[in-house]
């Protein structure tokens, strides 16, 4: 009994691993890279995406600096990203919606 269960579970760890050493398959839309976060964190997220400094994005979005700065904070921090940078990089394969 013991050589026939550890013959069952041998034979499984192979069926994982031919399984594993397939192709990858992804099917589907690709996941949002900005899932979770709202739309004025999300334009906010495009337009650092864009280049555009706390100041201009502010002027473009009627908002102080300091209401840009926290969006950014927030952003970050819901993204687990370090810096402004790693978030433009997110941004490059979003689309507007």
């Amino acid at each position: 009994a013991a050589s026939t269960k550890a013959f069952v579970l041998s034979q499984k760890n192979r069926e994982m691993a031919a399984a594993a050493e397939g192709p990858a398959i992804f099917d589907g839309p690709a996941p949002d890279p900005l899932d979770g976060l709202t739309q004025r964190e999300r334009q906010i997220a495009m337009l650092v995406s864009r280049g555009k400094d706390n100041h201009a994005i502010a002027d473009e979005l009627f908002l102080s600096e300091g209401t840009v700065r926290n969006y950014i904070s927030t952003i970050l921090s819901k993204k687990q990203l370090k810096n402004r940078t790693q978030l433009a990089v997110l941004c490059l394969n979003v689309s507007e919606r």
